[in-house]
């Protein structure tokens, strides 16, 4: 015999509180069963299936507590592959930033040295340029 589930969904609002209310009926050959849980959220647009298992879930986590932390387990895995590949991504970023910043002071330098040859050469010129600059001490052109 199969076990024929049927589901109905409520959504059930009190102030800003939204929870969904699942019911499912379970019935195989002549036994017949109600169970009823109550989610956090609006889930009436998921599909029956998707509903079913969640009190399904919830029901056998009620009743083998092992599977509750067998499912815990796995989420905890989960989260720390997930903690893994963005510590990944974050060290590969910070290194990447690293980079910008180095490039970004090499480019400063450079302007500044830039700004202070231009600024230097421009002196010179202007000294060449007057005669009464060419016998004074501490500028040498050249």
């Amino acid at each position: 015999m199969d076990i024929i589930y049927q589901q109905n969904r409520t959504l059930r609002i009190s102030g800003s509180n939204v929870e969904t209310v699942v019911e499912i009926q379970l019935s195989e050959g002549n036994r017949y069963s109600t169970n009823s849980r109550s989610f956090p959220g609006d889930r009436t647009n998921e599909s029956e299936d998707v509903l079913i298992q969640a009190v399904l879930d919830v029901l056998k986590s009620e009743l083998d507590p092992s599977s509750a932390i067998v499912q815990a387990q796995n989420k905890l895995e989960q989260a720390e592959q997930k903690i893994a590949q963005n510590k990944s991504e974050q060290n590969r970023l910070s290194a990447f930033a690293n980079k910008i910043d180095k490039v970004v002071r090499v480019m400063a330098q450079d302007s500044i040295m830039g700004e202070k040859n231009c600024l230097w050469n421009n002196l010179q010129g202007a000294c060449r340029a007057l005669p009464t600059c060419r016998g004074r001490q501490g500028l040498s052109t050249g």
